[in-house]
């Protein structure tokens, strides 16, 4: 809806993502090095 969506690219999954939508009182920590290749959509929200 207001974009900043986290996308992991799973290792041994070619063709799928895991997207993780921002929501309010979330948190999760990840290897954020080439382990877990991953990325940030724009945001359209300040927040």
């Amino acid at each position: 809806k207001n974009g900043g969506l986290l996308r992991i690219f799973p290792e041994g999954w070619r063709d799928q993502v895991a997207d993780i939508e921002p929501l309010f009182d979330r948190i999760l920590f990840f290897w954020s090095d080439r382990r877990n290749p991953h990325e940030v959509q724009p945001a359209f929200k300040t927040r």
